[in-house]
């Protein structure tokens, strides 16, 4: 019997994980020689090109398989035992949670938002625009790590919603993590098409100043520091509110 096309993927995938473990120090160079032995070994096996980049995108929807597994392990702990988790298809109940929730927003009550955005997420915890909302939430609070969290999982619930790559960007800025933050925002400008929106396009300018003011160890000059406010940068518009779903 022939592989499938989404056993291909995940061969794909794997092999994948198995160069990105050695590239990004998870596995030592001692071993770099067992591993490109196992991903030939799976090539072969399933009949994949892991040089062909157009594959490999399709197969891990510009994820790690890493992100991928441990979005599925949050997922599976926020699943009570028994339980299937949900599709993440919204409500009338859950999309009228998350308009009052973009309402708070609205007021800058982000506690409240936030609190709106968990309802609506426990109807559907997997909904990428929930999420997407929610991190913005977290962000206006100052609660980056956590909205972070929520940019990768909407992310990879939906790799094309370029809002998610967005909020995925802001946070990792506001947390110091600038590489992350350019390659996020690459993603989203990716995702946009076009050549990507202005908003989009200033926080990956942002996120490789900052990589380049750190690169030459220095402070920046006071009157180049960001003075927008934190839920407005790279994708949020020109200040204020961000632009929620």
């Amino acid at each position: 019997m022939a592989p499938s096309d989404s056993q291909k993927r995940l061969a794909l995938a794997i092999v994948d994980f198995l160069g990105s473990s050695v590239k990004d120090g998870t596995l030592s160079s001692d071993d770099a020689e067992s591993i490109e032995i196992a991903q030939s070994c799976i090539a072969d096996t399933f009949k994949v090109d892991p040089s062909d980049k157009a594959a490999v995108n399709d197969a891990v929807g510009g994820q790690s398989l890493a992100t991928i597994y441990s979005v599925y392990e949050k997922l599976k702990n926020k699943t009570p035992a028994g339980e299937q988790p949900k599709s993440g298809a919204p409500t009338a109940e859950s999309d009228n949670l998350k308009s009052e929730g973009n309402a708070a927003m609205s007021r800058k009550d982000y506690s409240a938002a936030i609190d709106l955005y968990t309802k609506a997420l426990e109807i559907a915890h997997s909904n990428p625009i929930y999420l997407s909302n929610r991190a913005a939430a977290y962000s206006a609070a100052g609660e980056h790590s956590k909205a972070a969290e929520d940019g990768e999982l909407a992310v990879t619930m939906d790799p094309k919603f370029s809002k998610a790559w967005s909020r995925l960007g802001l946070a990792q800025h506001d947390m110091g993590n600038y590489q992350a933050a350019k390659e996020a925002y690459e993603k989203g400008i990716e995702a946009e098409g076009n050549g990507g929106s202005d908003a989009m396009k200033r926080g990956l300018e942002t996120a490789k100043k900052k990589i380049d003011e750190a690169s030459r160890v220095q402070e920046p000059p006071s009157e180049e520091l960001d003075e927008a406010s934190g839920a407005s940068r790279g994708g949020g518009g020109g200040g204020g509110m961000p632009d929620l779903s």
